[in-house]
């Protein structure tokens, strides 16, 4: 396939990092539900729904104790006597607060991850689609607003068949036997939801449906939850805009953190501050896996090296991070990516291609600079690598029964979750019922 090769600032991959995917527009109306009542099981009506978000799209609460020392007196004044407050995405709090912010969603790390002291942190509305972001009406598109209105046109009802999975993104799984609090705790409190779930609507099982980093806090936990559990909780997974193996363009972030943003921070972007960003696990998550990639593909070229998946440890020694975090990815985050395995339960893999996808990055002068772009297949952010390899790691499972992967031509990212025609056909997954003989590659 040609290529061609494009400058590619980082504010735009910034924005990229930070949605996963861009804004769109969509019709009030979708003229797809009588033709897809073929896919709901009449006699038992619904089967509840359980959403979780993609990158960014959770909201995040705090709350400060007497332990918190804060950089400033400034931010002294946040404490606000114990309450809880939002901390992302807050889009009311003043400029000025943007090193409070910072502080107070920066990670620290002891042997696991966890907030500074004296910083406590939930996710908002847990349980409900609520917690999702909808502080503006792009972010409501953006994080699963329009998949919300379309399966509510289709006879679900948040809070009853209807359920939301916020999470807190700036962590990520990792490997076993390693601490992680923070995932465990969100494995307890998903696994209690879908169950109140399953009892609330006549014990039926539950669809889980995920987009882009939700694909990833699913399959984890999927895997650590009992076998019998999950073929008992869990009719059917739909996992949209997640390939199996990462994608290129994350490792422009570890290649230009001395370079910043053209637009001045602020309480609502402090995310995507190196002070935060870089002590995020997150930041990890979505880095090229050989289960993708091959050891001869080069998806970063300099005017002395290239580096493939394979070589991901040197590649981010070279572009700055001490000895401590390559070791962390090393022995936490990659084993993820190598494992990453089917989870044996009904899955659907939703997918968008045909959109130019960042396939390698060419530095010319050395990594903190501005890197030419190659473009191939994909999403505009998952590499088509990435979104076949599903088809061997989950599909190619001797013990996956049920595994159906549907790409749709010419849809990007986030269309997957906002666009009208993507629309109709992901709901349709959602709400056919899944056989063991329907195992097709769309």
């Amino acid at each position: 396939m040609a290529t061609k090769l494009r400058r590619f600032p980082l504010p735009r991959l910034l924005l990229i990092l930070s949605t996963l995917f861009f804004v769109g527009q969509i019709a009030a109306s979708l003229p797809w539900i009588e033709s897809n009542q073929r896919y709901v099981d009449h006699t038992s009506g619904l089967y509840p729904v359980v959403l979780l978000p993609g990158s960014s799209c959770s909201q995040i609460e705090v709350r400060l104790t007497d332990a918190y020392e804060p950089p400033s007196p400034a931010c002294e004044a946040l404490k606000r006597d114990g309450r809880w407050s939002l901390l992302y995405k807050n889009i009311t709090a003043p400029d000025a607060e943007v090193p409070c912010f910072a502080d107070q969603l920066r990670l620290v790390y002891d042997g696991d991850y966890h907030n500074a002291r004296g910083v406590e942190t939930r996710p908002l509305y847990f349980g409900s689609t609520r917690g999702f972001l909808a502080n503006e009406p792009a972010d409501r598109e953006l994080c699963m607003g329009k998949l919300v209105e379309a399966l509510e046109q289709a006879g679900y009802r948040d809070g009853e068949s209807l359920f939301g999975a916020p999470y807190d993104f700036r962590h990520a799984p990792a490997a076993e036997g390693q601490a992680n609090r923070e995932l465990s705790r969100f494995r307890r409190a998903l696994r209690a939801l879908v169950e109140r779930a399953s009892r609330a609507n006549g014990d039926k099982a539950v669809a889980l449906v995920s987009h882009s980093q939700g694909g990833y806090f699913t399959m984890d936990f999927l895997r650590r939850s009992p076998l019998s559990w999950r073929r008992r909780f869990v009719k059917h997974y739909v996992m949209a805009s997640t390939g199996a193996g990462g994608f290129v363009v994350s490792m422009q972030f570890f290649a230009s953190t001395g370079n910043s943003s053209s637009s001045p921070p602020s309480p609502a972007t402090a995310m995507s501050l190196p002070s935060v960003g870089r002590t995020l696990p997150s930041r990890f998550t979505a880095l090229p896996s050989p289960m993708a990639f091959g050891d001869d593909t080069p998806l970063v070229v300099t005017r002395n090296k290239s580096y493939a998946a394979c070589d991901m440890s040197a590649f981010l020694a070279a572009a700055g991070l001490p000895p401590d975090m390559v070791r962390l990815y090393e022995t936490r985050e990659l084993p993820v990516a190598l494992n990453l395995g089917a989870p044996l339960v009904p899955v659907t893999c939703v997918n968008g291609v045909g959109v130019p996808t960042t396939e390698m990055l060419v530095y010319r002068d050395g990594l903190d600079g501005t890197p030419e772009v190659a473009y191939g297949d994909g999403d505009g952010v998952v590499n088509l690598a990435s979104i076949v390899a599903l088809d061997k790691v989950i599909g190619g499972h001797p013990r996956q029964e049920y595994y159906r992967s549907v790409r749709i031509a010419n849809m990007s990212h986030r269309g997957v979750v906002s666009n009208p025609v993507a629309l109709q056909r992901l709901v349709g997954e959602i709400l056919v019922v899944t056989s063991v003989e329907d195992t097709r590659v769309m």
